[in-house]
């Protein structure tokens, strides 16, 4: 199977159900069924085409799985490596397993990512409430997509045209340039780092995270279905799981190592820590109560990598002159995570943050700090940094701060005991070091 990256997903429910799998409705002929079936069929090949001609990729189940490959394993891949989906609904599709299954995938890839796309077509006579009622449109939340419906009215040869219509009416909703999901960059770099272990290893660290070794992919995707894997599992699978591969991964273990410690945070967590990214410029501020763990990981979590933000750390300062010294320290520091010159202003700060990804945190340590100087450095660093995220970040929730936030998140860690997850973060940074003999 080809990597899938960047590709166009296909949901459907294509394959012709027969004997009691068959449910005809009211007045339906077995011949009207197989001509739903069949644009169906026109409609996928058609929309494959007129991606294709506007130079996007897709991922079509029965172009891409190779025999013996495992369905459920492959469209995992593909969800998780895809830049947008198209879920094709007919009768069938609306009672299908599988594609239940998918959605569920897409409805996670659109909380990951919120600029990812999912267009709903309906076909075969399925109206928009038949949808948003059944079980597939209420998994995801397909249900609350808008929907683009064909008639169907069409007969014979026509049915060509009206595909081709239709396709192109979908493929007009999606971007011209792929958006390449922050989760598919994680799986493809882990994927790349993780590659040079032999495939009896690969299948070793599988079984550590719950994946049968017995799964029969195609060699070439070991390493993604493990790095897949890994992006979904806990801290202790991950350590267990790279435990495994360590002695394999030679100068690439730091960058493994630093991809699976923010495994610890919550997704749901990390997703309203940067949701607050998308407020209004004056309104980026998030309190974060993280313990004694570290508060940045909530970031790297939520971008689902670790360079796809900015984080730039401040700590607090005591001393009569606290709010200038606090003031000076997060305007000096800041200004050198912008690049900006000491003559730059805060008109020009918009520019420095209109890269790709280019989103910059400041993470401000707030356990000392009197609230009366927090409220006053905050006052001035929104003005002179609008746009970026200030994360004031204490051991526990202060009502004080709520006051002053957009929004506030306590971390948690899956249930786990602080002190073990503290453990397990010790543990991972020890792999691969050799520690010193000691001669008693």
């Amino acid at each position: 199977m080809a990597p899938a990256t960047g590709k166009i997903f296909f949901s459907h429910s294509a394959r012709v159900r027969v004997g009691s799998e068959l449910q005809l409705r009211d007045g339906e002929t077995p011949g009207r069924y197989l001509a739903r079936k069949k644009f169906v069929e026109q409609l996928l090949d058609a929309l494959v085409t007129t991606f294709g001609s506007r130079g996007r990729d897709t991922w079509l189940d029965r172009r891409e799985i190779a025999p013996g490959e495992v369905f459920d394993r492959a469209v995992c891949l593909a969800v998780v490596r895809s830049s947008g989906a198209v879920v094709v609904v007919d009768q069938d599709a609306l009672t299908s397993g599988w594609m239940k299954e998918e959605a569920a995938l897409l409805g996670l890839m659109r909380q990951l990512v919120p600029d990812y796309p999912v267009k709903v077509a309906l076909v075969g006579g399925v109206s928009e409430r038949q949808f948003a009622r059944s079980a597939l449109g209420k998994t995801g939340g397909l249900n609350r997509l808008s929907c683009l419906r064909w008639s169907d009215r069409r007969k014979g040869s026509r049915n060509q045209e009206a595909a081709e219509k239709f396709a192109k009416e979908i493929a007009d909703c999606f971007p011209p340039a792929p958006i390449e999901p922050a989760q598919a960059r994680w799986v493809n770099d882990v994927a790349h780092f993780i590659s040079g272990a032999p495939a009896h290893i690969l299948d070793e660290a599988a079984l550590a995270l719950h994946v049968s070794p017995t799964t029969p992919v195609l060699p070439q995707d070991k390493p993604a279905l493990v790095a897949a894997a890994l992006l979904g599992s806990t801290l202790q699978e991950a350590y267990d799981a790279v435990y495994v591969l360590t002695e394999f991964l030679g100068s690439q273990l730091t960058s493994v190592k630093n991809r699976i410690t923010p495994l610890w945070v919550d997704l749901d967590d990390a997703r309203r820590v940067m949701a607050v990214s998308l407020n209004a410029p004056d309104r980026r501020i998030v309190h974060l109560a993280a313990g004694n763990l570290p508060a940045y990981h909530a970031v790297q979590r939520g971008s689902a990598q670790r360079d796809g933000v900015l984080v730039a750390s401040f700590s607090g300062i005591g001393g009569e002159d606290m709010r200038e010294q606090l003031l000076r320290r997060c305007d000096r520091g800041l200004r050198d995570a912008l690049n900006m010159a000491p003559d730059q202003t805060a008109e020009d700060v918009p520019r420095r943050l209109s890269g790709p990804r280019r989103v910059v945190f400041a993470m401000l340590r707030c356990d000392d700090v009197d609230i009366k100087v927090l409220q006053g450095v905050l006052q001035s660093l929104t003005v002179r940094f609008g746009g970026v995220v200030f994360a004031l970040v204490t051991q526990h929730p202060v009502t004080a701060l709520r006051k002053l936030s957009s929004t506030t998140v306590r971390l948690s860690n899956g249930g786990q005991q602080e002190r073990d997850t503290i453990a397990l973060l010790g543990d991972i940074e020890k792999l691969g070091v050799v520690p010193n003999l000691i001669d008693y």
